[in-house]
């Protein structure tokens, strides 16, 4: 039902305009909550979902919030930002919008309501209107007949049109998969046979219902128990939906509690990467959740309106097509993004079937395009990401964007969680393996030989922008790694991986020590779980200078240049290491400040420290263990070139 004021409305009317609608908030609540106008509840819900009560509050009793600027009125006003197809889009498709704006637009350099969200328009694919406006509903039920069409339809194009993405000869397949191409499903060992498979990634979320074991592998050849946990079912479902056959599911092709984990754990570059596509759970926090359930319905319906084409010259005399309005869905993930071991799970898939909280979409490496009709190219946007786009580029290319993607994915990486702190980096072993086949050096605890000096120069994150800015970097209960390892680290680390930093650490003028060798015992992906014992020495030559931390707080000093990143609240001012007590230091003659840094682990006691300077402006904060070993805390930029010019080299151990 629709109330008077919403009862002619149509597209038409809509399209780029200011359309004056209820005269103020209270009024279009009133007609929301009383009259039950369909639109006005959807234009109601759109504000009181995306704006903070206390701003709504305000609006209701006619008056300005602190950010609202020379508001003239209250009036409700409306505006279409319709993106019929056929007009230029560049690189992506984007929602047809309505916006709702409970005051005048905001200008530029004018002022207006903050007090603003939007609704998005759809079409049915058979609709008239479907041919122009690129919507399209999403529905509650994942399991209806015309989603699993539509992944078809995506699978289809793809296989068709895009070079990239396509096989050049059926893959082998793992070492085992599901055969579910019978009514039971059953574990196959492969023996060399080469088909289509699908992968799953999803979360565990504690103990499986069932695994394949020593104890259960041979039951499992002749029937995979039917106990199986409900994100497996729809993994299965969904295959023998699309017509496959072969599915990799971990805990299931690989034999838990024994040798095969390491075996196999390190053939995931292979088996994410050759998948015909992987399917990933990511609305599914364990896997008893499953991920195809209904989703929960919107708090107000979609409103249908009259959809009419942009004009002509010919005033339109009826409507092209009918066109909804509905609260967009949201394009949340859920609880797989948290997970360490996904990660790299996303990011050697060719393609992606990603089932998040109210859509689900599909990634290619030329697309990504979601349930609602919203598709961007992946060319330009998220190029860091991928790993295996290079190959047309010269080699010497292919390495220094390859380490630049590298250092950008470890930011992703150290973000997320693990159960297992043994398994830091076993869950990247995939990503590792790929990289290595570029560059061709040894892979030490995570960094790589011939970019030694840029992935020792690892720090807390800086980006004061990223929602873990200053949580602090923990130390494991169980050493793991060498110090000089991120991965003797739990936390967020970031390194400088601008391509304007590709060339300072490039260039051999810049560096300041000279990396003489090293003890890592034996080259591995996984050295935290193959290496006993634990061989982790480094070898370097450079100027070894005694600091002590100041006295003072950072906001007291104020660095050279605009050096933003050094906002941080675990900054520590580095000064000359004093053998006497000074007298002649005071408020108005401080010491002098030669480095500013940051410590690994703020809180933990240190002995006195010192610095080494591994490239011009950036090094290592360090701690003597014993006479020239040395054990990394921190890092630090400096601050007075001249004086970590002067001194004596030195040739250390880092531990």
């Amino acid at each position: 039902m629709l109330c008077t004021l919403c009862e002619p409305i149509t597209i038409a009317d809509l399209r780029d305009n200011d359309y004056e609608h209820q005269p103020n908030l209270a009024s279009l609540k009133a007609s929301a909550e009383e009259t039950k106008c369909d639109l006005c509840i959807l234009l109601w819900q759109c504000l009181v979902r995306s704006i903070q009560p206390k701003y709504i509050a305000a609006h209701l009793q006619g008056k300005q919030t602190e950010h609202d600027m020379n508001m003239t009125d209250f009036m409700i006003r409306l505006s279409g930002e319709i993106l019929d197809m056929g007009q230029p889009s560049l690189n992506e498709l984007k929602p047809s919008k309505l916006w709702v704006h409970s005051g005048p637009k905001a200008e530029f350099g004018m002022g207006g309501t903050t007090v603003y969200a939007h609704l998005e328009l759809y079409a049915p694919r058979d609709d008239p209107a479907g041919r122009f406006v690129n919507g399209r509903e999403v529905v509650s039920n994942p399991r209806e007949d015309s989603r699993f069409g539509l992944i078809k339809r995506w699978l289809h194009y793809c296989d068709m049109n895009h070079n990239n993405c396509q096989e050049r000869e059926p893959p082998f397949l793992p070492t085992r998969v599901l055969d579910v191409g019978s009514k039971h499903p059953v574990l196959l060992v492969s023996e060399g046979r080469r088909g289509r498979y699908v992968a799953l990634s999803y979360c565990w979320g504690g103990p499986q219902t069932i695994m394949t074991t020593h104890e259960t592998f041979e039951q499992f050849t002749i029937k995979v128990d039917d106990g199986i946990s409900q994100t497996l079912k729809d993994a299965i479902e969904i295959t023998r939906k699309l017509n496959l056959r072969y599915l990799w599911i971990d805990a299931l092709c690989i034999i838990q509690g024994g040798e095969d984990f390491n075996i196999e754990s390190l053939k995931m570059s292979q088996y994410y990467g050759n998948a015909y596509f992987t399917i990933s759970a990511g609305c599914a926090a364990s896997s008893q959740d499953g991920f195809l359930t209904s989703r929960p319905l919107a708090p107000a319906a979609p409103c249908k309106l009259d959809y009419y084409r942009p004009a002509s010259g010919i005033p339109a005399i009826s409507p092209h097509g009918s066109v909804f309005v509905c609260l967009p869905p949201s394009h949340t993930v859920g609880p797989l993004v948290t997970r360490a071991w996904t990660y790299q799970e996303s990011v050697l898939t060719r393609r992606e079937l990603l089932y998040g909280q109210d859509q689900f979409s599909f990634r290619c490496l030329e697309r990504q395009i979601s349930e609602n009709g919203t598709s961007v190219i992946l060319e330009q946007q998220v190029p860091y990401l991928t790993v295996r786009d290079l190959d047309l580029k010269p080699l010497a290319e292919q390495k220094t964007e390859l380490l630049r993607r590298w250092y950008s994915m470890l930011e992703h990486y150290t973000r997320r969680d693990m159960t297992d702190p043994a398994d830091k980096l076993t869950a990247l072993a995939g990503i590792a393996q790929v990289v290595h086949n570029t560059l061709q050096c040894n892979y030490l605890f995570g960094l790589w030989e011939d970019d030694m000096i840029r992935g020792l120069l690892w720090t807390t994150n800086t980006d004061r922008y990223s929602k873990d800015w200053a949580k602090p970097l923990k130390r494991p209960a169980k050493d793991r790694a060498p110090s000089w390892s991120w991965a003797s680290v739990e936390g967020h680390v970031s390194h400088t991986h601008t391509k304007r930093s590709n060339t300072k650490f490039r260039d051999p003028k810049n560096h300041r020590v000279t990396i003489l060798g090293h003890d890592v015992q034996q080259h591995s992906f996984d050295p935290i779980r193959s290496m006993k014992p634990i061989f982790n020495e480094l070898k370097v030559r450079g100027i070894l200078k005694r600091v002590q931390r100041g006295a003072r707080h950072f906001s007291q000093y104020q660095p050279e240049g605009p050096r933003y990143r050094f906002r941080h609240p675990k900054l520590i001012l580095l000064e000359p290491a004093q053998t006497a007590p000074l007298t002649e230091t005071g408020p108005n003659n401080p010491p002098v400040v030669i480095g500013l840094g940051f410590l690994d682990v703020p809180d933990e006691p240190l002995p006195d420290l010192i610095c080494i300077e591994l490239i011009t402006e950036d090094g290592l904060i360090l701690v003597s263990n014993m006479k020239g070993v040395y054990t990394r805390v921190g890092t630090f930029y400096v601050e007075d070139q001249a004086w970590f010019d002067h001194g004596e080299l030195e040739d250390i151990t880092l531990t």
